[in-house]
């Protein structure tokens, strides 16, 4: 089962970085969150930096940053809430709660399965440091079954 989970891991990472091979992708970070266990105390903090952002995005200038998320059929509800807060190192840009619905499949395996969402839409400055800070806001803690966290800035070319 752990090979397969292995397997299954390198499988969403080659495909990520295959996404991140295109020329509309700015930016992808993937957080792996151990034994798919989320504490509510463990904030994650993804800095994105700027000059790759400013420098790619001087064509639209519109960056479209979105969150995914990666979890197994051990997450039991069919909800995930998460507080998420794009910052530069002056202030916060925006900070919103982000509703994934999870389908229930009654799932008795161990299948990975993915969701990717769209946070906001902003215009990066030059000489300024972009930082996303997530954690979930779930009553349940640790969440069990959330593996991953993605995060992608693109472009809608």
């Amino acid at each position: 089962m752990k090979s397969l989970g292995r397997y299954l891991t390198l499988l969403w990472l080659t495909l990520l970085m295959l996404t991140a091979c295109k020329d509309n992708v700015y930016f992808s970070s993937v957080s792996h969150l151990d034994g798919g266990l989320w504490h509510s105390e463990d904030t994650l903090n993804i800095d994105i930096g700027q000059s790759n952002l400013y420098e790619r995005a001087q064509v639209d200038n519109i960056v479209y940053l979105n969150i995914g998320i990666r979890y197994t059929d051990n997450y039991r509800f069919q909800k995930l809430f998460m507080e998420v807060e794009l910052c530069d190192s002056i202030h916060t840009l925006k900070k919103d709660t982000m509703e994934f619905d999870i389908p229930a499949d009654g799932g008795e395996g161990f299948r990975y399965r993915e969701q990717m969402k769209e946070f906001c839409i902003f215009i990066p400055r030059d000489s300024i440091d972009y930082r996303l800070r997530i954690s979930h806001i779930m009553i349940q803690n640790p969440l069990e079954g959330i593996c991953d966290i993605v995060c992608l800035a693109e472009s809608k070319e």
